[in-house]
């Protein structure tokens, strides 16, 4: 598929630099104790803090200052809590561009990159609670060597100072920081859903006659709407090019399409709101996860400043994988031996109390400690464990750092007002139908740079704007869908993708649309090929390539159509015109109902572009 790797290719670096400001956070936590007893040091060598000439320790050498003594023991003493009290998976975290490991790549497996990604996740929720502990910690060991009063100089002049900063930076940056990596997390999804896909590849006369063929406002789009397998990836055989506001040029070059079902789990089961796709990764399996309402980091910073209560959001959605199981008939509990990757068996996530980072249990009363997992990191437990930390900042260090406490108040402000997932925090009338048991598909447009350049930082242009199909009782007309497609479209919510471009997505849309009738139609069959598939070339030590691939086969009258429309494109013929075909509602009298059909699009007047009947071997493969 000649876009499909390009856009992997796409995927793995932006994923990666979506995850730099985690990184940073996780690096800070690494070199704290160096940093702090480095900057108190330089503090005495810069006279901003005054020698006190009392100061002596009888066991230190001739020549070994005492004020270097100060900032060694600070050191070792903020390295000594990290060491006990932070897991061994946050201090040794390396950045991927440092010899780190890769969030993503072509072999890395969807649970190792959720579990890196838990690991950074769960760092910068408990960053403020880290804060405290490290000032808490830094006090302490001050008030222990020297004099109140020097411990108190060298806390007020640099030790509160440089945290403030600090924590100032994150208070900022965590909702961004979050934001950006929900949408990491719904491309490393994406990601994994093409991996497994069926790919679907359009040829230059089927894609041609879909651009010929317009779609009726007043069509049930969502009526018989029959996907082939539970993962299609329709691939278009020429993009659609799209002009980005930042100037940089993209292009849509396929469509996802999968359905989703949302059960009505029963009362404090683990999995309550989540979403299923049966038979997938393989048959007789099927992988859950955590709904997301996925928002722009410009709508996050407005939520912060304004409030949410009375904002309403346009935002796209991301399913979380939570687990893999076999399938369960109806009514049957998901147990551990169902379980394939997730939950109690190879969770996704690190056993080693990483979740919590280190805070401990009897801090976070209202949060089960067992139960965050990214999912609910992502959801709601991100707020309620950022605002322990802050609300330590504010109480414990009111006497002692004044100026770090008034700080913690107002970061706890922030995170309150601030929504990264409107499914979860958010007006309940507009969340209500998101929640509901209900089965639906998806459509979610795939969009490629012409030209990746490592500045390139907008991560979401990788993911295309995506329409739920058949959620209203009374069935999606394409008017009501494609009018609310334009006039919810926020341009804010991909970031760089402009107004202009809402037509491009729509036909894009559309296109994906018209695939899947298509094979739906009768003279349309789909061809199993083999999952190993012998080389054609000759070989001593003959070797298979597996593909999943299926192949279109074209019968009967639609076949000898589609030959005489191929000769048509090609001969550009002068004197003749196309007349645009359409799909329409008609009824039939034999069923009483009314079931999509398809107007074939046909070239009318004189020229070389006659329409005639061309005989073709029925298994012929298009």
């Amino acid at each position: 598929m000649k876009y499909l790797l390009k856009w992997m290719n796409n995927c793995e670096k932006e994923l990666l630099s979506s995850c730099d400001p985690l990184y940073k956070y996780a690096n800070w936590v690494e070199q704290s104790s160096l940093e702090i007893a480095h900057a108190i040091k330089e503090a005495f060598d810069n006279s901003k803090l005054e020698k006190p000439d009392d100061i002596s320790f009888d066991f230190l050498s001739d020549g070994e200052d005492p004020l270097d003594y100060i900032s060694y023991i600070v050191e070792k003493s903020i390295e000594e809590y990290l060491r006990t009290y932070l897991p061994p998976s946050v201090l040794t975290l390396t950045p991927p561009s440092d010899g780190g490991p890769d969030i993503l790549k072509s072999s890395t497996s969807l649970k190792d990159s959720l579990e890196v990604l838990h690991i950074l996740i769960a760092n910068i929720v408990a960053f403020p609670h880290t804060i405290f502990e490290i000032a808490d910690e830094t006090l302490a060991t001050l008030s222990s060597v020297v004099q109140q009063e020097i411990a108190e100089q060298i806390v007020e002049k640099v030790v509160e100072p440089y945290l403030h900063n600090i924590l100032k930076v994150s208070i900022s940056e965590a909702p961004v920081a979050l934001t950006n990596t929900k949408w990491g997390l719904k491309a490393l999804t994406t990601y994994f859903f093409l991996k497994h896909s069926h790919k679907i590849q359009l040829t230059e006369v089927v894609q041609k006659m879909f651009e010929m063929t317009d779609v009726s406002d007043n069509l049930d789009i969502s009526k018989n709407l029959k996907l082939p397998y539970p993962m299609n990836y329709i691939e278009f055989n020429k993009s659609l090019p799209m002009e980005m506001r930042n100037g940089d040029s993209v292009s849509v070059t396929g469509a996802l399409m999968y359905e989703v079902t949302t059960p009505d789990f029963e009362e404090g089961m683990p999995l309550h709101k989540t979403g299923m796709i049966e038979n997938f990764p393989k048959e007789n399996y099927q992988t859950i996860g955590t709904l997301h309402g996925l928002v722009g980091v410009d709508q996050v910073r407005k939520t912060a400043e304004d409030g949410y209560e009375n904002t309403r959001m346009t935002y796209d959605k991301g399913l979380v994988p939570l687990c893999i199981t076999k399938n369960c008939e109806q009514g049957q509990k998901i147990t551990k031996d169902n379980v394939v990757m997730g939950m109690d068996k190879n969770p996704m996530l690190d056993l080693g109390d990483s979740h919590l980072m280190g805070i401990p249990f009897h801090d976070l009363p209202s949060v089960d400690p067992l139960d965050a997992t990214i999912n609910r990191l992502l959801t709601h437990n991100w707020e309620a464990m950022m605002t322990v930390g802050y609300g330590k900042l504010a109480l414990g260090l009111r006497d002692t750092m004044p100026t770090l406490s008034e700080l913690g108040i107002l970061g706890g402000r922030a995170i309150g007002n601030a929504v990264i997932d409107p499914l979860y925090k958010y007006d309940k009338k507009v969340i209500d139908h998101n929640i509901k048991e209900e089965t639906y598909t998806i459509i979610e447009l795939i969009i490629n740079y012409d030209s990746y350049s490592e500045e390139t930082r907008s991560l979401w242009t990788n993911i295309g704007p995506y329409l739920e199909i058949g959620r209203r009782p009374d069935g999606d007309l394409w008017e009501t869908v494609k009018s609310n497609f334009e006039q919810n479209f926020d341009p804010d919510l991909l970031e760089n993708l402009g107004k202009n471009n809402t037509e491009t997505a729509v036909e894009a849309f559309k296109i994906a649309l018209q695939s899947i009738w298509f094979i739906n139609e009768p003279d349309v069959k789909l061809k199993e090929a083999p999952e190993e598939q012998p080389s054609n070339r000759r070989q001593y030590f003959p070797k298979t390539k597996v593909t999943n691939k299926r192949k279109i086969v074209l019968r009967g009258e639609i076949n000898r159509y589609l030959k005489s429309l191929s000769k048509t494109v090609r001969s550009s013929p002068k004197g003749a015109w196309w007349v645009r075909g359409h799909w329409r509602n008609q009824w039939y009298p034999s069923i009483q109902d009314n079931k999509r059909k398809w107007i074939r699009p046909y070239v009318k007047g004189t020229g070389k572009a006659t329409k005639k009947q061309v005989d073709l071997d029925p298994n012929t493969e298009v």
